[in-house]
This record gives C-alpha cells, sequence and structure tokens, in this order.
C-alpha cells in the first residue's frame, strides 16, 4: 500500500467517524424537543454533519475521479449528497476568501449555521440565500429533489448509507483479489 492510499485511508476514516457521530448528534438534538439547548446543539450538528458529507465528496472525488461522481448520481443516497453539498455551499461560500485559509475556513463553518436554522426539516430552495457562485454540477437540483422539504435526518442517512456502500464495495473488491 502505497503512502498516498494509506493516507486517504486514514482520511476517509476519520471523515467517517466524523460523519457518523455528527448523525447521531443531530439525531439527539431533535429528540431533544423545543426544551434545553436543543437549537444551538441542532445547528451545530448539522453544520458539522455538512461539513464532513462534503469532505468526503471530495475525498472520494480526489481517489476515484468520475467513477465516484457516475456512482453517487446513480444512486437516491449518493443524490441527497449533491445535495448536501449544495447546502453546504450557500453557507460556506457566503465569505469572501480575502481573508488568509484558517480565518476563511472558520468563518465559512459559520455562516454554514444559515442553513442549519431553519428547524427541523430542510427548507426548499427558494427559501435558502442564493448560491454566490456558480452551480454547474447541478446540485441545486438534487438539493430540491433529494432534500428539500424532508426531515433534518433523512438525507444525512442517505448520505452516510451511500459512503458505507462504498466502503463495502471497496472491501469486497480487496477480498476478491486475495
Amino acid at each position: 500500500m502505497g503512502s498516498d492510499e494509506s493516507l486517504f485511508e486514514a482520511a476517509r476514516e476519520v471523515a467517517m467517524a466524523g460523519l457518523r457521530a455528527a448523525v447521531r448528534r443531530v439525531d439527539a438534538a431533535v429528540e431533544i424537543g423545543v426544551e434545553g439547548d436543543r437549537d444551538h446543539e441542532l445547528d451545530r450538528a448539522v453544520t458539522e454533519a455538512l461539513w464532513w458529507v462534503k469532505s468526503l465528496e471530495d475525498l472520494w472525488e480526489e481517489e476515484s475521479g468520475e467513477a465516484f461522481y457516475r456512482a453517487r448520481d446513480a444512486s437516491a443516497d449518493g443524490i441527497a449528497i449533491g445535495g448536501l453539498a449544495y447546502a453546504r455551499n450557500v453557507g460556506g461560500h457566503r465569505v469572501d476568501r480575502t481573508y488568509d485559509e484558517v480565518v476563511y475556513r472558520a468563518a465559512s463553518a459559520l455562516e454554514s449555521v444559515v442553513i442549519a436554522s431553519f428547524g427541523e426539516r430542510w427548507p426548499p430552495l427558494s427559501h435558502l440565500p442564493a448560491l454566490p457562485m456558480e452551480d454547474p454540477f447541478g446540485r441545486a437540483e438534487m438539493y430540491s429533489r433529494h432534500v428539500a422539504d424532508r426531515p433534518l435526518l433523512e438525507p444525512f442517512r442517505a448520505a452516510l448509507a451511500f459512503f458505507e456502500d462504498l466502503l463495502e464495495d471497496e472491501l469486497d473488491s480487496v477480498d476478491a483479489r486475495l
């Protein structure tokens, strides 16, 4: 196993663990109801989960290229990833990149709370702030079809299931070669 491959596997493992934990926190915050610190916890968990989904999408794209997108777009669970990436982009790209990279990343994460603060269902596309960039990959449509108007957890669970299936397929492929 080359160092690039082991680095990819380590990064993917961390990102998968992060996404699983963030999805559990979204679930727990939704269960708390309107009492207590639910809104603050929910905003943080949703924001974190959005960034983990996008990180995993980027990792898989870097590793597999167009094959990743073909697999993603052939699956309803995978298309939810594109929709969640759109939601993350609406918040995460609203900050001017004139900041240094560390400040930019922190400010972008805070801006993602714009999306997380809508309640227990994803808002319709028309209720989101305008995307401050072009959408050449049709992610707005993915958001409309597989994220909007759904309970918060549903698209995250779909994304997690898709990434888990990718891992399973990869392990099956390795086992077949052995």
